[in-house]
C-alpha cells in the first residue's frame, strides 16, 4: 500500500511557499529519497522505500512460487 502526497497537500501541510515545497522535493528526489508520478496536472509523491518494499515483495512471491513447482 503507497501513501501518496499530493504537491497542493503538502504546500497546505506545511507553513513555507509553493516554490520553497518544491524545492524541497527537489532536493529529496535528487536523494532518491521520494519518487513523483505526474497524473494529468498533478503531481504525487512518495517515500521510495514503498517502491522498494514492493519489488522485495515481488521477489518473495516469485521464490514461493519457485518452490512449490
Amino acid at each position: 500500500m503507497r501513501h501518496w502526497y499530493a504537491r497542493w497537500r503538502l504546500d497546505q501541510a506545511v507553513a513555507l511557499s509553493r516554490p520553497a515545497v518544491s524545492h524541497h522535493l527537489k532536493i529529496l528526489r535528487d536523494a532518491q529519497l521520494v519518487r513523483m508520478e505526474k497524473v494529468g496536472t498533478k503531481h504525487y509523491y512518495y517515500p521510495s522505500v514503498f517502491t522498494q518494499l514492493d519489488a522485495m515483495q515481488h521477489l518473495l512471491d516469485a521464490l514461493k512460487e519457485a518452490q512449490h513447482a
